[in-house]
């Protein structure tokens, strides 16, 4: 699976950061009734992940209510084949429609309130394997988010180490040096040093690609100078 920057810079992404941080706590807690919750929210928040999807996808603001039936209507209508409910992914998709009407509405026993962290790993898998199945039946760029497949679950600041690295053929002294650092907790911690004439845009997307601590800015300096800045939104900032 591709590694996603975890740059949350649509709606559609946030929401569905909400659903892979549920399943992690799901995962996490040894208390059932807060496995319940996180599953619940996983569930719930998954879905209407895939319900965005849809509507972005086939360009349909109405699918939402009355899912499947909306769904059917809009494939139709811009002349596409039509869904088979029956069986691989769609077939997935029902039944996570269904799970989710279960868990949210509908509970047989007082048992039911207690699912396991298997039905969020489910509904994660379902949801990913439902958006990337809608854009690609409607011809469409698949967001890229949809591939992200990790959440830290309960913070664990304070353990991450801050490491920099010097450039070859550069001296930390060098007052045209370029300096490309990063802003976490309100903490700001050098990231690299490079050449006066070094292309610190590589640099930046990397960092973002691999961080495993969520940033809220990277500035890049020449000396004291700044010269460049960038805003992050990541879950955790």
């Amino acid at each position: 699976m591709d590694f996603v920057p975890k740059v949350v810079d649509n709606n559609h992404y946030h929401l569905w950061t909400d659903a892979l941080h549920a399943r992690a706590l799901a995962h996490q807690t040894t208390n059932k009734w807060d496995c319940g919750s996180y599953v619940r929210w996983t569930v719930a928040v998954g879905w209407t992940v895939m319900e965005m999807a849809c509507q972005d996808a086939l360009q349909d603001d109405d699918i939402s209510y009355r899912f499947r039936e909306n769904l059917d209507r809009a494939v139709k209508a811009q002349g596409l084949r039509p869904i088979d409910w029956g069986s691989g992914t769609w077939q997935r998709v029902a039944g996570l429609r269904k799970t989710r009407k279960d868990l949210m509405h509908s509970f047989a026993s007082l048992s039911d309130m207690f699912p396991g962290s298997e039905i969020a790993d489910e509904a994660i898998s379902v949801v990913r394997a439902g958006v990337l199945a809608v854009y690609d039946m409607a011809g469409r760029k698949k967001p890229l988010w949809i591939n992200d497949d990790d959440d830290p679950g309960w913070p664990t600041r304070g353990s991450a180490a801050h490491a920099s690295v010097l450039r070859a053929g550069v001296s930390a002294d060098d007052p045209l040096a370029i300096r490309v650092s990063y802003v976490c907790d309100g903490h700001e911690y050098e990231h690299e040093v490079m050449p006066p004439d070094a292309d610190f845009e590589p640099v930046i997307y990397a960092l973002l690609r691999t961080t495993i601590v969520p940033i809220s800015r990277v500035n890049v300096r020449r000396g004291e100078e700044l010269i460049h800045t960038v805003d992050v939104n990541m879950r955790g900032t």
